[in-house]
């Protein structure tokens, strides 16, 4: 799959250096990003779908700490995957000059998310349905954000998105729903292409007053560990 690190301004940019600063982004931002997108959530979660489907705000305001992450350190504006369109959709939009691409299986949410993404005057473009990946095969991304309906499935894609869709430079991969994914194929097929796991889940588990404590939502975070030779 190639080199997956850069060095960019004297400085070598790895999936794993992203994270940690993400991280420290997250905690210093963590109003600002919280006021952001509080009011699209709520608005999400009672009028489009409800909280047990939306992805868990935590795990919001750590995508768009990764993704305002990534817009600083690299030298180009970041391209994102967004697989499964939905409240994730708005939160990624929510960052400047970041090309944005979705994709779902299902068209009937990829309208519902166009008429929220329209409501608060968030971008609307490059929105598809899961048979049109194919035409995008040219086009490679920064980020990854798994959240397609059928969770226990994902595994199965991962390989093409790994071959066509992972830039051959900076690459995390983000799945939610970590509590319903197949891991253990997830990270088989991962461990093969030398990634390695970021654990976030202290930062992305759901904290909804009524989420299931004992098999929390929270999210999965892989990054390519090769070293520019």
């Amino acid at each position: 799959m190639g080199v997956r690190s850069k060095m960019q301004n004297n400085k070598i940019i790895t999936g794993a250096r992203i994270i940690r600063l993400a991280r420290k982004y997250l905690k210093e931002h963590r109003i600002n990003l919280e006021a952001r997108i509080r009011p699209m959530y709520e608005y999400y979660i009672k009028n489009v779908s409800g909280w047990t489907w939306a992805a868990p705000f935590d795990t919001l305001l750590f995508l768009i700490a990764l993704t305002e992450t990534l817009k600083n350190e690299l030298d180009y504006a970041p391209s994102i995957l967004n697989l499964g369109s939905g409240i994730s959709s708005l939160a990624l939009r929510t960052v400047d000059s970041v090309k944005v691409t979705c994709c779902d299986t299902d068209t009937t949410w990829l309208k519902k998310t166009e008429d929220v993404l329209k409501r608060f005057d968030l971008k609307t473009n490059r929105l598809y349905d899961w048979s049109a990946l194919p035409v995008l095969a040219s086009q490679t991304f920064d980020l990854i954000f798994d959240d397609l309906k059928g969770a226990n499935k994902r595994h199965k894609h991962l390989q093409m998105l790994l071959d066509k869709h992972l830039k051959p430079d900076v690459n995390i991969l983000i799945y939610d729903d970590a509590h319903r994914v197949n891991k253990k194929q997830i990270s088989k097929i991962l461990a093969a292409c030398s990634f390695e796991k970021h654990d976030i889940k202290n930062i992305t588990t759901c904290c909804h007053p009524h989420a299931d404590k004992q098999n929390p939502r929270y999210a999965l975070c892989y990054s390519d560990i090769k070293k520019i030779k």
